[in-house]
Parts: structure tokens; C-alpha cells; sequence
């Protein structure tokens, strides 16, 4: 079997430490509910509800920061990307990312993006409401930057409140990229036991909250979007999973 790309072990592998430097959490095996109920907060795209298996894997505790990438960039000779308004700062998750560019950090370091089932997985860390903590969009800015008070821009990753798996900034921040093809219609069809997404599409799946997106639109967790593979833009960064 291949071996896990860490470096350090923690207590019984809930926690490890990558071969780029950042934590990662265990998720375990197990059903959750994936999606949306309909009604006056849903998009189509993020229903119907539905069950989903997934075998346990590993997911970064923070999204890929800007000391991260530009790491990766001096061992590849690849370019940073273009830095946003607000200059690049080091513990910032990282953004104006492509997707092939994400895949390729994920792949250097023995890593690769999340599926999209499970981002969705680790962001609920075992809740099926609306946001990890509930449905109260009060308490939202305990755990993400997002338009009400980023002042439209990223900020340090794990400055705010994490998740019941541990995981900062899965609300808010930047979106993070996802390994799957976007189909607005794919939660109809989808396997109820680890999907990987479509085939083939137009569109790769980005999933999260971003520092300007409002709490219902973007920042809850049955939130989905597709992005085309070379666009990128100031709100859109990354974190990594892999499969023990």
C-alpha cells in the first residue's frame, strides 16, 4: 500500500502533517447528507438531498496559504500567480489560482483536490443545517471572512472559529477548488457510495464561502459552483485531501 505523505504522526493518525508543511485531518468512513432540502435558500444545483458513503481520507485543517504556494513555486520554477489588491501575505490562503495549477500543488506534494462530496463532508463535520454551527446567520462571523466583515479581502487562514472536525475557514475566506466536473443536475444521478462527480464537463467544482460572498449565497454548505478550468480570480484558492 502506498504510504500516507507525512512526516509526522499524532495521536492515532487523526492528525497529520504533509509533505508541504500543513496539518490534515482525518475524516472518517461514513454516510452524510449531501445537499439541499427544497426551498427559499436553495439553488436547483444543490438539490435533491440525498445520501452519500464515503470511505475515510485525509483534508487539509487550512486552505493552502501564500507561504505554501510560494514554496511549491521555487521547487517547480513555476511563476506565482497574479497577487490581488491587497498584496500577497504569507499566512493569506492563496488565490488567483487555476485549477491545473491547484492539481499540480496537490500532485507534487502526494496530495490531490477533494472531491466535491467530500469538501461537502468536511464542511458539515457531522451537521445538516444550514452552516456547521446551525442555521442562525448571526454566528457566521465567528467562523468565516466573509462580505459583513472581511473589508473585501482574504485575512490570515485560522483566525476564526474552526468546525466539530477541527477545519478553519470552510465558510469563508477564498473558495476552494474541488477535483470534480460541475453538473448542475448531477445530484439526480449520483452514486450513493464515493462520487467522484461527471465524466466529463465545461466546468470544474469550486465549494465554499468567499470574503465577499453574502451568508446564504455563497457561504452555506450545500453552496456549489463551476468555474472554467483558466479562470481565476481573487476569491478562489485551494486545500488538499488524500485516501490513507
Amino acid at each position: 500500500m502506498r504510504a500516507l505523505p507525512l512526516n509526522i504522526k499524532t495521536g492515532k493518525l487523526k492528525e497529520i502533517v504533509s509533505k508541504d508543511g500543513g496539518s490534515m485531518v482525518l475524516i472518517p468512513a461514513g454516510e452524510f447528507i449531501m445537499g439541499s432540502a427544497q426551498g427559499p435558500d436553495s439553488f436547483e444545483n444543490e438539490c435533491p438531498r440525498h445520501k452519500v458513503f464515503l470511505s475515510a481520507y485525509y483534508i487539509d485543517k487550512y486552505a493552502v496559504t501564500v507561504g505554501q504556494y510560494r514554496k511549491f513555486c521555487a521547487e517547480t520554477g513555476r511563476e506565482m500567480p497574479s497577487e490581488p489588491s491587497w498584496v500577497w501575505q504569507d499566512t493569506h490562503p492563496v488565490v488567483n489560482v487555476f485549477w491545473d495549477d491547484a492539481t499540480a500543488y496537490a500532485n507534487h506534494y502526494g496530495k490531490r483536490l477533494p472531491t466535491e462530496a467530500e469538501w461537502e463532508k468536511a464542511a458539515r463535520a457531522g451537521s445538516a443545517t444550514s452552516y456547521c454551527f446551525g442555521d442562525a446567520e448571526s454566528d457566521l462571523k465567528d467562523y468565516a471572512w466573509y462580505s459583513a466583515n472581511s473589508n473585501r479581502q482574504t485575512h490570515p487562514v485560522g483566525t476564526r472559529k474552526p468546525n466539530a472536525f477541527g477545519l478553519y475557514d470552510m465558510h469563508g475566506n477564498a473558495l476552494e477548488w474541488c477535483s470534480d466536473w460541475f453538473d448542475a443536475n448531477y445530484y439526480s444521478s449520483s452514486p450513493a457510495s464515493n462520487p467522484k462527480g461527471p465524466d466529463s464537463g465545461l466546468n470544474r467544482v469550486a465549494r465554499g464561502g468567499c470574503w465577499f460572498g453574502s451568508a446564504t449565497d455563497y457561504c452555506r454548505s450545500a453552496v456549489r459552483s463551476g468555474y472554467f478550468l483558466v479562470h481565476v480570480d481573487s476569491n478562489i484558492g485551494f486545500r488538499c485531501a488524500c485516501s490513507p
